[in-house]
């Protein structure tokens, strides 16, 4: 359905048989292409994979229950939750402003790749896991295990960075060094 302002998609399956050795596999598609300066405010998946890439509007908010969130190169205050599974963040260059990525995992793991030379505020917590953060000295590194981080990477910019796990690892990785 079609509203001015807003999209909305329902997926139905066909209901299981309730007799005999029947197959429900299969997969359903969808890709949708909004402006790069959209606000998402509300984009929901049961199951699966949901890809956002290259947004910069003034809001983001996606959730999914199972599977894998990937965001690339995301520039919006952004709200990324999921249930069970992975949420990876990937960025190719930076591009210094303002604005805050929050991204909440129930039961997996958390993966951030950001370029060396971002600046930006990081905030990640993990009451049962571990967090790696490449942008500590290699020596503070080895020596601790973190289960909380808040730290300035680079003086902090403007750019606010927030990664929870209640049951699963944190992994900041800085990339093109």
């Amino acid at each position: 359905s079609v509203q001015p302002g807003s999209v909305s998609i329902e997926t139905k399956f066909p209901p299981k048989p309730t007799w005999g050795l029947f197959d429900r596999s299969g997969t359903v598609e969808y890709t949708i292409v909004v402006p790069q300066t959209a606000s998402i405010s509300r984009l929901e998946s049961g199951n699966g994979e949901v890809l956002v890439e290259g947004m910069r509007g003034q809001t983001l908010h996606a959730q999914l229950e199972r599977g894998r969130i990937l965001a690339r190169s995301c520039f919006s205050n952004a709200v990324f939750s999921l249930g069970h599974g992975t949420l990876t963040m990937t960025y190719g260059w930076w591009e210094p402003g303002k604005f805050s990525i929050q991204a909440n995992v129930a039961d997996g793991a958390v993966l951030a790749f950001l370029p060396g030379a971002a600046a930006f505020h990081l905030i990640a917590e993990t009451p049962r896991g571990k967090i790696a953060n490449d942008f500590v000295e290699r020596a503070r590194r080895d020596a601790e295990e973190a289960s909380r981080v808040d730290t300035l990477i680079h003086g902090g910019g403007d750019a606010v960075i927030k990664l929870q796990a209640k049951e699963g690892n944190i992994e900041v990785v800085r990339t093109n060094p």
